[in-house]
């Protein structure tokens, strides 16, 4: 199964997660600005109250308004208000004239309208006396009949989206003048009002991100297995098999021999069956011993090992070998001997050489080493073969790992013996570690202690 439909599927989920993380914020950005206007209106409205006050404490301007009398049943909210000056008398129905300001606004604006400069002063100083950090302001006094500016104070030429641009607000009592204001706010400012929500959307980003791709890890892994899986049992049905098949076929042969009374070539046909049926027992048994060996089952036999005649009897073994040209050369202490258990040593040894043999051309030169320092024995087992790929080079030990080469591929076996290898070593109370460069060379180092 290839993974790029659920990379697409897993890349399609975190646009999404993105997407409506940036939606969030932008929602709260929205929720922010709003709130941050709303808080610049009341100010101006606080300002141009304080602008009023200061004006009226620079003249004397004799006036009195009064609520006319009115019925009980009526609500103070609809009830007609007169208002009563030196000049004239006023009289309205309009529930927003019961604001002593919008009188007073509305008796100042000929005799003394509004000072934009000292509203612009009062502004600038209540915004930051409030924590908003300001670049502009832009005062305009407006007159709502003529649609037109009659007073500016500040006129910027551009505004940036960060602007914010309040209601008009009326200020006399017959709603023709009006104030409105222009703030231009730093981004810093509504960001760091929505600190906490970024953080905590690069947190939920990360989260999801890191999910998906522990996900898309977990699912490639699982993908990778089950192709090794599938290999594996490919390679133990066609490995079984074959020597099965050709036990059969020599047994079949002896019964055709013997019901001709021809036994000359018994031997050499009972002969070839029990080494086929041998080698078929060798994949089982190594099965078996990896089970085992997982599941912690292994009764270790352990004896002291003099290892350099247990090296040199593998020398000649191999050297004498027909398959290919093999050189074994040792460099092993005579008087050097490991606690191991023998049988396991020996498949792990064996291990290390039959994968130098298989995995090297024509000609093959094993330097094998072995000695002690400290409180440890040091084995080195190098080859000068096909060497390993770095991107190999964490897989090997993995069971059923073949490699991703087709030479390698191509030669006959499980991927079952370096997961042995290492699995024995450490079961005995060793590591192992591997170095290795592409068609150089290949070292396996074991440390046992001593």
């Amino acid at each position: 199964m290839k993974t790029t439909p659920i990379k697409v599927i897993l890349s399609v989920a975190l646009i999404a997660i993105i997407s409506l993380q940036v939606l969030w914020l932008y929602n709260m950005y929205v929720v922010n600005r709003n709130l941050k206007l709303e808080q610049i209106s009341q100010i101006l409205t606080t300002s141009i109250n304080e602008e009023l006050s200061k004006r009226r404490s620079l003249i004397q301007m004799p006036f009195t308004w009064k609520i006319s009398p009115y019925d009980k049943k009526d609500s103070l909210a609809t009830k007609p208000m007169q208002v009563v000056t030196e000049n004239g008398t006023y009289m309205s129905e309009n529930k927003n004239l019961y604001n002593e300001n919008k009188v007073t606004q509305s008796l100042l604006k000929s005799a003394m309208p509004i000072n934009i400069h000292n509203l612009d002063s009062i502004f600038r100083e209540s915004l930051l006396a409030s924590g908003i950090l300001i670049e502009k302001t832009h005062i305009e006094y407006y007159d709502k009949d003529r649609d037109t500016v009659l007073l500016a104070k500040n006129p910027i030429a551009e505004w940036s989206k960060q602007s914010f641009e309040t209601p008009l607000l009326y200020v006399d009592l017959l709603n023709s003048i009006g104030v409105k204001a222009y703030v231009n706010v730093p981004y810093s400012d509504i960001v760091k009002e929505m600190f906490f929500q970024l953080i905590l959307s690069i947190i939920l980003i990360a989260f999801a991100v890191s999910g998906l791709f522990m996900l898309l890890n977990t699912i490639i892994q699982q993908l990778k297995k089950e192709n090794i899986r599938r290999d594996f049992i490919d390679t133990m049905t066609h490995e079984l098999k074959r020597p099965l098949a050709a036990s059969i076929f020599s047994l079949q042969y002896l019964l055709d021999h013997i019901r001709n009374n021809d036994t000359s070539q018994t031997e050499e046909l009972i002969s070839e069956s029990v080494a086929a049926l041998g080698k078929q027992n060798l994949y089982i048994e190594k099965i078996q011993e990896i089970s085992n060996g997982e599941k912690g089952n292994v009764d270790l036999q352990m004896e002291s090992l003099p290892l350099y005649p247990f090296f040199l009897k593998l020398k000649k073994q191999y050297e004498a070998s027909d398959r290919k040209k093999v050189s074994v050369q040792l460099s092993v202490d005579e008087d050097l001997s490991l606690t191991t258990d023998v049988l396991h040593f020996s498949n792990i040894a064996e291990n290390l050489i039959e994968n130098s043999i298989k995995y090297s051309d024509d000609e093959v030169t094993i330097e094998i080493s072995a000695y002690k320092k400290h409180k440890e024995i040091t084995i080195k087992h190098r080859d000068n073969g096909w060497g390993i790929s770095k991107e190999e080079l964490p897989h090997i030990f993995e069971k059923f790992y073949r490699g991703n080469t087709a030479e390698k591929r191509k030669k006959r076996g499980f991927g079952l013996g370096l997961s042995y290898v290492k699995m024995m070593t450490e079961k005995m109370g060793g590591h192992i570690s591997v170095a290795s460069e592409k068609n150089k060379f290949t070292e396996f180092t074991l440390i046992f202690n001593f």
